[in-house]
């Protein structure tokens, strides 16, 4: 059962990424948006712990394939829960949280005509 959600799993990641690249470019509109609205620094943060989580799931399942023991199971266990209970915790906070593309205002600034 475990090498049968072993093969599936990075498809299941994959569709979880792309999904969420394009909710992401739904609600931010341009990369500009980013840095100086709520929401795109949350969604900057929540990107990393993503980013971090299937980091520690693959050396994870390289440990378990090397043999590691049930104590190696349970820490590697618990790191990847906490992420993805911090990664669950961001989320709630976009949910929450002005979406970039209305909140993000540039600044324009605006040259009078030369006199003459």
């Amino acid at each position: 059962m475990l090498s049968r959600y072993s093969t599936l799993a990075p498809a299941c990641v994959t569709a979880l990424v792309l999904t969420g690249l394009f909710q992401s470019w739904r609600q931010v509109g341009s990369l500009a948006a980013l840095g100086p609205t709520t929401y795109g620094r949350e969604l900057l943060v929540k990107t990393g712990l993503v980013v971090v989580l299937v980091v520690a799931a693959a050396v994870s399942r390289r440990l378990l394939r090397r043999g590691g023991g049930l104590l190696t199971l349970r820490r590697a266990v618990a790191v990847e829960v906490v992420l993805v209970l911090a990664v669950l915790g961001v989320t709630s906070g976009l949910v929450a949280t002005e979406p970039a593309r209305s909140a993000y205002h540039p600044t324009v600034a605006v040259n009078p005509p030369p006199r003459r």
